[in-house]
Protein backbone atom coordinates (compact mmCIF):
# COMPACT_ATOMS: atom_id res chain seq x y z
CA UNK A 1 0.00 0.00 0.00
CA UNK A 2 1.29 3.48 -0.85
CA UNK A 3 0.29 7.12 -0.64
CA UNK A 4 1.99 8.69 -3.63
CA UNK A 5 5.49 7.24 -3.68
CA UNK A 6 5.57 6.59 0.08
CA UNK A 7 5.00 3.00 1.15
CA UNK A 8 2.89 2.42 4.24
CA UNK A 9 4.58 0.20 6.80
CA UNK A 10 2.65 -3.07 7.35
CA UNK A 11 1.94 -2.42 11.05
CA UNK A 12 0.00 0.71 9.97
CA UNK A 13 -2.39 -1.28 7.76
CA UNK A 14 -5.41 -3.15 9.11
CA UNK A 15 -7.77 -5.04 6.81
CA UNK A 16 -11.17 -4.90 8.50
CA UNK A 17 -13.10 -6.65 5.69
CA UNK A 18 -12.73 -7.50 2.02
CA UNK A 19 -14.10 -4.00 1.31
CA UNK A 20 -12.44 -1.87 4.03
CA UNK A 21 -8.88 -1.06 5.08
CA UNK A 22 -7.84 1.15 8.03
CA UNK A 23 -4.50 2.90 7.40
CA UNK A 24 -2.30 5.31 9.34
CA UNK A 25 -1.10 7.77 6.70
CA UNK A 26 2.58 8.50 6.17
CA UNK A 27 3.67 12.14 6.02
CA UNK A 28 3.29 13.86 2.68
CA UNK A 29 2.07 16.93 0.85
CA UNK A 30 -0.38 17.86 -1.85
CA UNK A 31 -2.66 15.51 -3.75
CA UNK A 32 -1.37 11.95 -4.12
CA UNK A 33 -2.48 8.64 -5.59
CA UNK A 34 -3.47 5.84 -3.23
CA UNK A 35 -2.28 2.40 -4.33
CA UNK A 36 -3.44 -0.91 -2.88
CA UNK A 37 -1.41 -4.03 -3.73
CA UNK A 38 -2.66 -7.52 -2.84
CA UNK A 39 -0.25 -10.35 -1.98
CA UNK A 40 -1.11 -12.03 -5.33
CA UNK A 41 0.55 -9.11 -7.18
CA UNK A 42 -2.63 -7.35 -8.30
CA UNK A 43 -2.89 -3.65 -7.50
CA UNK A 44 -5.01 -0.60 -8.11
CA UNK A 45 -3.97 3.06 -8.08
CA UNK A 46 -6.60 5.72 -7.27
CA UNK A 47 -5.09 8.87 -8.89
CA UNK A 48 -5.43 11.96 -6.69
CA UNK A 49 -7.28 9.82 -4.17
CA UNK A 50 -5.90 11.59 -1.11
CA UNK A 51 -4.96 15.19 -0.28
CA UNK A 52 -2.64 16.34 2.45
CA UNK A 53 -3.36 19.68 4.04
CA UNK A 54 -0.70 21.67 5.82
CA UNK A 55 -1.31 22.20 9.51
CA UNK A 56 -3.27 25.27 10.58
CA UNK A 57 -1.33 28.07 12.28
CA UNK A 58 -1.23 27.92 16.08
CA UNK A 59 -0.19 31.19 17.77
CA UNK A 60 0.84 30.60 21.40
CA UNK A 61 2.61 33.81 22.50
CA UNK A 62 2.97 37.53 21.75
CA UNK A 63 5.98 39.47 23.02
CA UNK A 64 5.48 42.10 24.25
CA UNK A 65 1.79 41.52 24.99
CA UNK A 66 1.01 45.18 25.74
CA UNK A 67 1.61 48.34 23.77
CA UNK A 68 0.48 51.83 22.90
CA UNK A 69 -3.13 52.47 21.90
CA UNK A 70 -1.80 54.40 18.90
CA UNK A 71 -0.32 51.14 17.54
CA UNK A 72 3.09 50.90 15.92
CA UNK A 73 4.56 48.44 18.43
CA UNK A 74 6.74 45.70 16.95
CA UNK A 75 5.77 42.30 18.38
CA UNK A 76 7.08 38.77 17.99
CA UNK A 77 4.48 36.02 17.69
CA UNK A 78 5.51 32.47 18.58
CA UNK A 79 3.75 29.27 17.58
CA UNK A 80 3.68 26.82 14.69
CA UNK A 81 2.32 26.37 11.18
CA UNK A 82 3.19 29.92 10.04
CA UNK A 83 3.65 30.28 6.27
CA UNK A 84 4.70 33.08 3.96
CA UNK A 85 1.76 35.20 2.78
CA UNK A 86 -0.18 34.98 6.06
CA UNK A 87 -2.08 37.83 7.73
CA UNK A 88 -2.14 38.84 11.37
CA UNK A 89 -5.05 40.66 13.00
CA UNK A 90 -5.54 42.14 16.44
CA UNK A 91 -9.26 42.13 17.17
CA UNK A 92 -9.97 42.15 13.44
CA UNK A 93 -7.57 45.01 12.58
CA UNK A 94 -4.70 44.08 10.28
CA UNK A 95 -1.13 44.26 11.50
CA UNK A 96 1.46 45.75 9.15
CA UNK A 97 5.05 44.86 8.22
CA UNK A 98 4.30 41.17 8.79
CA UNK A 99 7.36 38.94 8.33
CA UNK A 100 7.44 35.18 8.75
CA UNK A 101 10.94 34.41 10.03
CA UNK A 102 10.32 30.65 10.02
CA UNK A 103 7.40 28.33 10.61
CA UNK A 104 7.36 29.25 14.30
CA UNK A 105 8.07 33.00 14.48
CA UNK A 106 6.36 36.09 13.05
CA UNK A 107 7.35 39.73 13.51
CA UNK A 108 4.58 42.30 12.98
CA UNK A 109 3.62 45.90 13.77
CA UNK A 110 0.42 46.43 15.75
CA UNK A 111 -2.49 48.51 14.43
CA UNK A 112 -4.12 51.12 16.72
CA UNK A 113 -6.65 49.89 19.28
CA UNK A 114 -8.12 50.24 22.76
CA UNK A 115 -8.66 47.30 25.10
CA UNK A 116 -7.62 43.64 25.08
CA UNK A 117 -7.93 41.69 21.85
CA UNK A 118 -7.58 38.24 20.36
CA UNK A 119 -4.74 37.72 17.90
CA UNK A 120 -5.53 35.75 14.74
CA UNK A 121 -3.02 34.34 12.27
CA UNK A 122 -4.49 33.33 8.90
CA UNK A 123 -2.43 31.44 6.32
CA UNK A 124 -2.99 32.03 2.61
CA UNK A 125 -4.81 28.65 2.35
CA UNK A 126 -7.57 30.05 4.60
CA UNK A 127 -6.65 28.13 7.74
CA UNK A 128 -6.40 30.26 10.86
CA UNK A 129 -5.55 30.06 14.53
CA UNK A 130 -6.47 32.44 17.34
CA UNK A 131 -4.81 33.28 20.65
CA UNK A 132 -7.52 34.63 22.98
CA UNK A 133 -6.94 37.89 24.85
CA UNK A 134 -3.42 37.99 23.49
CA UNK A 135 -2.69 41.71 23.35
CA UNK A 136 -3.66 44.70 25.49
CA UNK A 137 -3.50 48.26 24.25
CA UNK A 138 -2.47 50.72 26.93
CA UNK A 139 -4.17 54.11 26.59
CA UNK A 140 -2.20 57.35 26.63
CA UNK A 141 -1.42 58.57 30.13
CA UNK A 142 -3.74 61.08 31.79
CA UNK A 143 -3.09 63.37 34.76
CA UNK A 144 -5.88 64.14 37.22
CA UNK A 145 -3.86 65.87 39.95
CA UNK A 146 -0.40 66.97 41.08
CA UNK A 147 0.18 67.38 44.83
CA UNK A 148 1.39 69.33 46.62
CA UNK A 149 0.64 72.22 44.32
CA UNK A 150 1.97 74.90 44.23
CA UNK A 151 5.56 74.50 45.44
CA UNK A 152 8.45 76.96 45.60
CA UNK A 153 10.36 77.77 42.42
CA UNK A 154 13.69 76.39 43.69
CA UNK A 155 12.66 72.80 42.88
CA UNK A 156 13.60 69.66 44.75
CA UNK A 157 10.11 69.03 46.16
CA UNK A 158 8.73 65.51 45.77
CA UNK A 159 5.25 65.61 44.26
CA UNK A 160 2.70 62.91 43.58
CA UNK A 161 1.13 62.81 40.14
CA UNK A 162 -2.16 60.92 39.99
CA UNK A 163 -3.77 59.68 36.78
CA UNK A 164 -3.94 56.64 34.53
CA UNK A 165 -1.80 54.79 32.01
CA UNK A 166 1.58 55.28 33.68
CA UNK A 167 4.23 52.76 32.57
CA UNK A 168 7.73 52.09 33.83
CA UNK A 169 10.24 54.06 31.81
CA UNK A 170 7.97 57.10 31.48
CA UNK A 171 9.29 60.66 31.35
CA UNK A 172 7.90 63.64 33.27
CA UNK A 173 8.33 67.29 32.44
CA UNK A 174 7.30 70.48 34.26
CA UNK A 175 6.92 72.97 31.44
CA UNK A 176 10.02 72.44 29.34
CA UNK A 177 12.08 71.06 32.23
CA UNK A 178 12.34 67.28 32.10
CA UNK A 179 12.73 65.38 35.38
CA UNK A 180 15.70 62.97 35.39
CA UNK A 181 14.50 59.39 34.84
CA UNK A 182 16.09 58.19 38.11
CA UNK A 183 13.78 60.59 39.96
CA UNK A 184 10.56 59.07 38.61
CA UNK A 185 8.84 56.05 40.15
CA UNK A 186 5.71 54.19 39.04
CA UNK A 187 3.89 52.38 41.84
Amino acid sequence: MAFGSTQVVPENIRVTSSNTIMVVTPSGSGSVSVTVSNPDGQSFAFPGGFAYQLAAPVPVSVTPNTGSAKGGSVVQIGGSGFRTGLTVTFGGSLATNVQVNNGSTIVATTPPGIGTFDLTVKNSDGQSGTLSKAYTYVPAPTITSVAPNPVNNIGGTTVTITGTGFLSGLMVAFGTMQVPTASTKVS
